[in-house]
């Protein structure tokens, strides 16, 4: 049973330039906050929820780049796997919100990437604010050897 959600989020293409973000051409995706989003104990967006939004971002700024992560898995035997996940929250997302997310490779090493994101919400007066940010560190794998491999070039 696979018992991810099937992808929420949704490229944009011409997205709105951020001061925020710190990378002149970050990968922009956008959700609209819905009932299964939501916390039950409090009507916000839950925090596990915006887990699998960084990690769907992840996904869809790899398939923008012509990389399918299952398929090159599959042919090369190597794939990414997260180290760490750290995220800041500092404002809720509320049912019916419109949420734009960024992300963006901030470095590499050999066998490593750090990618950051950032999901945004309107406040009342129209301005964009930072709901979270998620700093994430990924590894990759040879997945038969259980070993980190160097990154290929491409």
């Amino acid at each position: 049973m696979n018992a991810r959600p099937s992808s929420m989020i949704e490229p944009v293409h011409d997205a709105p330039r951020f001061e925020e973000v710190p990378h002149d051409s970050p990968h922009v995706c956008t959700v609209t906050v819905t009932e299964d989003h939501l916390s039950t104990m409090v009507r916000h967006v839950n925090n596990v929820m915006y887990l699998e939004f960084f990690s769907q971002l992840a996904e869809s700024h790899a398939k923008a780049e012509g990389y399918d992560l299952v398929t090159h898995a599959r042919s090369t035997g190597n794939a990414w796997y997260v180290l760490r996940h750290e995220i800041d929250y500092e404002r809720e997302a509320l049912l019916g919100d419109h949420l734009l997310l960024a992300t963006w490779i901030d470095s590499m090493s050999r066998t490593t990437c750090r990618r950051d994101s950032i999901i945004f919400r309107r406040d009342d007066q129209g301005r964009m604010q930072a709901c979270a940010r998620c700093t994430s560190r990924w590894i990759y794998m040879n997945i038969e050897r259980g070993r980190p491999t160097r990154i290929p070039d491409h």
